[in-house]
């Protein structure tokens, strides 16, 4: 299967099992021998994937698996062996409706414990609220965040594939044409002294069929092979094999990528942390025709009072009191990472585990209050300029922030301060996303 040597195995006992991994030269952990005990029990197959001769970790793809089952289900039981703490998950799921978690919790964190004045840290911070959130009691390490649940049209179809890709013309070409064919066909692009690629696999496929010589630049080999005619490796050239391997890594998976896209209409991702010692259950999911869609992106509006307080309205139309000079209130420290805890169905609204809305609530109203807000019936409010602070997360492992800068909105009468007149107010809900379906984080800032 493209890159892989897989071989489907049913094994009735686990030292069988592991014996023929290791006779076919399949790496292999006796840490493994009781997940494959339990797993043969309950009467699963097992597949077993190698990368075939002569293919590095840079060739490894997608591949698709097709159950008779309904259900999906990640298999986290036999991932603990290699895995480390607090290692990330993220689902995705297509089909017609919202996919839930079946035998996990499913948990919705309590925003507040973000500090939306500091972004600049997210996605670390992000993580840890999911963390701290998925191992409250009642879900216990066992619980899914849901990031988005709604239309699969989010999902951008550039670089999946193209109408342009075709793998016949490499079958008699001559190696020295290889790079100028790609580029033609708008998959990778070589200029003066580099070369881009815009597909993952589209390098590590020309280092297997072309491989460097020994002394050279690939950025220089790859953007004149004529150059380099001399140095080209005969024996690792086949036109024939280059195309097939084009055909099965690059343009079929990404057909059906588009295809699953195009018939399928709902997504739903999903995102947890988990650590080895919590690996004790296989997640398994369904779709739930009932619950809602969940946006994408995660927006909260900044208003600066002319006291020079600041009041920050969260995402889901909770508002901070942010008195002049402080941060985010510490208070928030001790409410807890989670405000829902749910039990997912297939058909229904979800049951209430843990219910914290009340509790967030009251020590938020109690903060605004001690400090002056709602401010009494009568006080001037208008706006002067605007300015702007987005963030996001494109990836809960790397830390990404940045801040966007004022920009004025052009309806001044008099500088800042109370006398002034509103300028414009629709800046935009500013979220930033993960591949435009990702957790967003946005900061929507006003001066008033």
């Amino acid at each position: 299967v493209g890159a892989f040597d897989v071989v489907v195995l049913q094994g009735e006992d686990t030292s069988g099992l592991m014996k023929w991994l290791g006779d076919n030269g399949y790496q292999q952990d006796p840490n493994a021998a009781p997940l494959f005990d339990d797993y043969i029990k309950e009467g699963y197959l097992f597949a077993a994937f190698k990368l075939t001769t002569g293919v590095g970790v840079d060739q490894i793809h997608p591949v698709v698996l097709e159950f008779d089952t309904g259900e999906a289900c990640v298999p986290l039981r036999l991932t603990r062996i290699a895995a480390q703490e607090d290692m990330e998950v993220r689902t995705f799921f297509l089909g017609n409706n919202r996919v839930v978690p079946r035998n996990y919790r499913h948990v919705i964190i309590n925003q507040v414990k973000l500090n939306w004045l500091n972004l600049t840290n997210v996605a670390a911070d992000y993580k840890e609220l999911i963390t701290q959130a998925v191992d409250a009691l009642k879900s216990d390490g066992h619980g899914f965040v849901t990031e988005y649940a709604g239309s699969s049209s989010v999902v951008g179809k550039g670089g999946l594939f193209s109408e342009s890709w075709k793998a016949a013309p490499f079958v008699d070409a001559a190696p020295t044409t290889v790079v100028d064919t790609l580029s033609q066909q708008g998959i990778m692009g070589c200029f003066a002294d580099f070369c881009e690629y815009y597909h993952p696999l589209v390098e590590g496929l020309l280092g297997e069929f072309l491989p460097v010589p020994d002394g050279l630049d690939a950025d220089a080999f790859y953007g004149c092979l004529r150059c380099y005619e001399g140095l080209i490796d005969p024996n690792a050239w086949s036109g024939q094999l280059f195309a097939d391997a084009y055909q099965a890594r690059v343009i079929d998976p990404g057909q059906r990528a588009v295809d699953l896209l195009d018939t399928w209409p709902y997504l739903t991702r999903m995102y947890t942390t988990i650590s080895p010692g919590e690996m004790t259950v296989d997640p398994f999911f369904h779709e739930n025709a009932q619950l809602g869609d969940v946006s994408a992106f995660r927006t909260a509006t900044r208003v600066n009072l002319c006291s020079g307080d600041d009041v920050v309205t969260l995402p889901g139309g909770r508002d901070v009191f942010i008195p002049n000079g402080f941060g985010w209130p510490s208070f928030i420290d001790e409410l807890p990472y989670e405000e829902d805890i749910e039990e997912t169905m297939q058909v229904g609204a979800p049951v209430n585990l843990v219910d914290n809305t009340a509790l967030i609530d009251a020590a938020i109203d109690k903060w605004n209050h001690d400090h002056g807000w709602p401010q009494a019936p009568g006080g001037t409010d208008t706006t002067a300029d605007t300015s702007t602070d987005t963030a996001s997360g494109t990836d809960s492992g790397a830390e990404s922030g940045a801040e966007s800068g004022s920009t004025d909105s052009g309806g001044e009468s008099g500088g800042s301060g109370c006398g002034c007149s509103s300028g414009d107010r629709s800046s935009g809900a500013l979220g930033v996303g993960l591949m435009a379906l990702a957790f967003g984080l946005g900061l929507r800032r006003r001066r008033r």
